[in-house]
């Protein structure tokens, strides 16, 4: 998906975290690494939101874009296709 511009890497701005282990992807771009958790139980899932949260927030990207969407790795995801339904619903950033 890197090296075609597909899914999250057709948006203008976008972020991929990993948890336990940073990637590198094609032409050396790299994942934000986040810790696992000790646990992968309901608490420990929570927690890796939570830091994926505080890794974006601390990251500051997002701030340049209008709407940020978080995105599971076996999705099939269309940017375009999104973008065309926030503008048919006359959605914009200032709605809150």
């Amino acid at each position: 998906q890197f090296e075609n511009n597909a899914g999250i890497f057709a948006c203008d701005e976008y972020m991929a975290i990993t948890v336990g282990a940073q990637l590198v992807l094609g032409q050396g771009w790299k994942t934000k690494k986040i810790s696992a958790p000790s646990q992968w139980d309901t608490q420990g899932v929570a927690e890796v939101y939570k830091n994926a949260w505080d890794e974006i927030l601390w990251d500051g990207t997002f701030r340049q874009a209008d709407f940020t969407i978080k995105v599971a790795p076996d999705t099939v995801f269309f940017p375009d296709r999104i973008c065309k339904h926030l503008t048919d619903l006359g959605a914009s950033a200032d709605d809150r």
